[in-house]
């Protein structure tokens, strides 16, 4: 039931990118850039000892292998981290069941296999401008050198709770994945039709005036905003259900031998209640 709820996601995370006629070289660079997926519990809530299953998903919700497209997960906790898991402990239809043994909110993340790529310039531009209001980056990308070589990578996060209503401290934490949306208030405490605050980072660094898309199941189209000039956004929660935050960026890189540039991209799932703002 859950997957099915997802399928609208496809809309607006297939449209994130632009995706004109391209030249064969271009579309070839393109094909090598590792898939980006999103993660869905089979249960938003449940009780404590008992195991929680997650799906690995690509843009269509069609199922991903953990194994092949995941290169680390971390499951955060009431005040603890652990670095996961045995990521082959998947059964036959796909799902990864973890166990967390804990009482509270808990978020479980993954980091996708990182590739780096020689892009032509001219498409690097025409993604950046698809996704980003910096002119200042336009600028750095036309200086840099042809083709420019960029780290791609992709993450994905989830919440959920065991034993409790509510998710917490945790759905404030500030995951150390490539890319991540920080939230700045539990989504299940906040009444339908208000705004949920949130920030975008990438390697650790806020991003500004970047576009972010969200929408929930059986929404005919999600919200498109840009984050301010600090990274910040507001999301409105307009309708219960489950619902996804999604972005993707280009920054320089930092300290990276291999790549001048990291394209990121980055989803987190979460589910608002018909009855929240307790």
């Amino acid at each position: 039931m859950i997957l099915e709820m997802l399928l609208p996601f496809a809309i607006f995370l297939g449209a994130s990118l632009p995706s004109p006629a391209l030249p064969s070289p271009l579309q070839s660079a393109e094909e090598l850039l590792p898939p980006r997926f999103h993660l869905i519990p089979e249960r938003f809530a449940v009780e404590p000892g008992s195991p929680v299953r997650f799906a690995c998903l690509g843009l269509l919700s069609d199922r991903l292998s953990f194994t092949e497209n995941v290169e680390s997960a971390v499951l955060f906790t009431e005040g603890t981290s652990a670095n996961l898991l045995d990521l082959h402990g998947v059964d036959a239809e796909g799902w990864l069941a973890l166990k967390p043994g804990v009482t509270g909110g808990a978020l479980f993340g993954c980091e996708g296999v990182s590739r780096v790529i020689d892009f032509p310039v001219e498409r690097l531009e025409s993604i950046a401008s698809a996704i980003s209001r910096d002119p200042e980056l336009l600028t750095k990308l036309r200086a840099s050198s042809s083709p420019p070589s960029v780290r791609c990578t992709r993450s994905a996060c989830a919440l959920f709770s065991i034993g409790q209503p509510g998710l917490g401290a945790v759905s404030l934490k500030k995951s150390s994945f490539s890319a991540s949306v920080r939230l700045y208030a539990d989504p299940t405490s906040i009444r339908v039709g208000g705004d949920l605050p949130l920030r975008l980072y990438v390697k650790g660094e806020p991003m500004p005036l970047v576009k972010l898309r969200a929408g929930s199941d059986g929404q005919e189209q999600a919200q498109e905003l840009f984050s301010d000039s600090e990274g910040f956004a507001r999301v409105k929660l307009d309708r219960p259900g489950v619902w996804q935050v999604e972005f993707s960026a280009i920054r320089a890189a930092r300290r990276d031998a291999a790549a001048e540039w990291v394209h990121a991209s980055h989803s987190l799932v979460f589910f608002v209640p018909a009855a929240g703002g307790r």
